[in-house]
């Protein structure tokens, strides 16, 4: 019994913290992390307690809010690719499934303790057996075609190796659930738990890199002017490059990536970057990573300008900084005054 206590109380914990709205407005990081709790969580109940007490509830009593995690990843994507934080309550139907079966879950639950009735797991568990498997196979696989096929996005390849596991997981799970195709279910929770780990990983690594280039970027402050007196380039060129920056900059806002690059905007402009440096050093100078952070701080001010109430945290993730620590260090670097003095210079 003490599963069903610890497994409805941590589920009504998360849920609640899943559902804070002013947890969820913050970053979009905030979904990755909701995925790493439940996953971390469900890994606990399925495990700790198979080996402290194996019963039928380990196999039949699964905790509703394992079914979040698809549609959590969705939307973290969905913002990502749009350039948009937090959660939107329009998208609130992405989790409907889930709060349904919660509350299922939790009614159960409350039958088992005070009338030791366990008549209702088994078809509790096959509705949500057919809710699981429709939510993980209809969203990962969208997920990985709107990653790799729609929009190519390589800030979000992290994401490809965990779902191509978890689909392949899933596939089985439902053909050994719907078909009793005879494929071990050990390969299930295998597949699960490697996609789980991998997620895990990649997260990190990413934050890590993030965090890499930024140092990297900011040790130097002071562009390099010398090794471009012998530049080849007219006075002509050097205009029609900034001009075509400065359109592509304001334009398509690629500074709102957090994997844009130096060689990414060589690529999308098509000019090479040795070329875009030498105009940044000489023309305007200043290096790439402040020739960024000033189109970063623009936007910042502009999102300030809509809404002076807006959290600095959100500003910043909005405006294509990686922290809100960074983006007050450089919004003061710029403009000589921190956010705050901003808006209450603009209130």
């Amino acid at each position: 019994m003490a599963y069903l206590l610890i497994a409805v109380l941590s589920q009504v914990l998360i849920i609640t913290f899943l559902f804070n709205k002013d947890i969820l407005k913050k970053n979009n990081e905030r979904y990755i992390w909701f995925i790493i709790a439940i996953g971390a969580f469900i890994i606990l109940l399925k495990f700790l307690f198979l080996v402290l007490d194996a019963n039928m509830l380990y196999k039949m009593y699964s905790p509703a809010i394992a079914i979040a995690s698809a549609s959590l990843l969705y939307l973290y994507v969905h913002n990502e690719l749009n350039n948009q934080q937090g959660f939107n309550l329009k998208k609130l139907y992405h989790l409907i499934p889930t709060l349904i079966l919660t509350i299922v879950f939790i009614l159960i639950g409350a039958v088992i303790l005070f009338k030791n009735d366990y008549s209702l797991i088994i078809p509790y568990k096959k509705i949500y057996n057919v809710v699981l498997f429709s939510s993980y196979l209809t969203y990962h696989p969208y997920i990985l075609f709107l990653i790799t096929i729609k929009h190519k996005n390589k800030h979000l390849k992290w994401l490809v190796i965990p779902l191509i596991l978890w689909i392949t997981a899933n596939l089985i799970g439902f053909l050994n659930k719907a078909f009793n195709v005879p494929i071990h279910i050990n390969y299930f929770l295998l597949l699960n738990i490697s996609g789980f780990l991998v997620f895990i990983v990649q997260f990190f690594k990413l934050k890590y890199n993030s965090k890499v280039n930024e140092t990297v970027n900011s040790i130097t402050n002071k562009p390099k002017t010398a090794k471009y007196e012998k530049s080849s380039l007219k006075i002509e060129d050097t205009n029609e490059i900034l001009n075509k920056l400065s359109n592509h900059m304001k334009a398509k806002k690629p500074f709102l990536d957090n994997a844009f690059s130096l060689s990414l905007l060589s690529k999308q402009v098509n000019i090479s970057k040795h070329h875009i440096t030498e105009v940044l050093n000489t023309t305007l100078q200043k290096n790439f990573f402040l020739f960024v952070n000033e189109y970063k701080i623009e936007e910042a001010k502009k999102i300030m300008q809509k809404n002076n109430k807006e959290k600095l945290q959100t500003v910043a993730h909005l405006s294509g900084f990686n922290s809100k620590t960074t983006f007050i260090k450089y919004f003061k670097q710029i403009e000589g005054i921190t956010p705050s003095e901003y808006r209450k210079k603009n209130a």
